[in-house]
């Protein structure tokens, strides 16, 4: 696969110390141990969708793992994460639609109740989803296997 921006040579795999993540509405955050796909010519950097969503996960993890808080833009995250509106945020937790939105703008502070709540919600997508990613690097690792029959 050429490089999308000067679609001369392909990438190069290259995995980096430290990476600074920029797609997440969470804003930048660093990587350890990043893959990342470098074009040789131009330095053009590409990232794997999958990659990036275990990223996303990693971090979800995180946020729910060591702050009994969220900051409006890791609300938003989190929400988002779970594939959730806010109308189906309000009506999971069983608050007014726009209590949410007053969270996210941190105009309010979000009662203990629907954090405790929203973290066991999270909870569910992040499990599901690292199911979904064991699926898919097993479909991955059998189809190489297969090829090289």
């Amino acid at each position: 696969m050429s490089c999308e921006k000067c679609t001369t040579h392909p990438g190069e795999r290259v995995i980096r110390d430290e990476y600074t993540y920029t797609g997440s509405c969470l804003g930048p955050f660093k990587v350890k141990g990043a893959v990342i796909f470098e074009c040789r010519t131009c330095g053009n950097v590409r990232i794997l969708a999958s990659i990036a969503k275990g990223w996303e996960i990693e971090k979800a993890v995180e946020l729910i793992e060591n702050k009994s808080f969220f900051n409006p833009t890791e609300m938003i995250f989190l929400r988002q994460h779970g594939g959730l509106t806010r109308t189906e945020l309000a009506v999971a937790l069983d608050v007014e639609g726009y209590e949410v939105l007053r969270w996210e703008q941190g105009l309010g502070a979000t009662p203990h109740e629907s954090r405790l709540m929203m973290r066991h919600m999270i909870e569910k997508v992040i499990d599901m989803d690292r199911l979904c990613v064991k699926r898919a690097d097993r479909i991955r690792k059998k189809a190489r296997m297969e090829t090289m029959d």
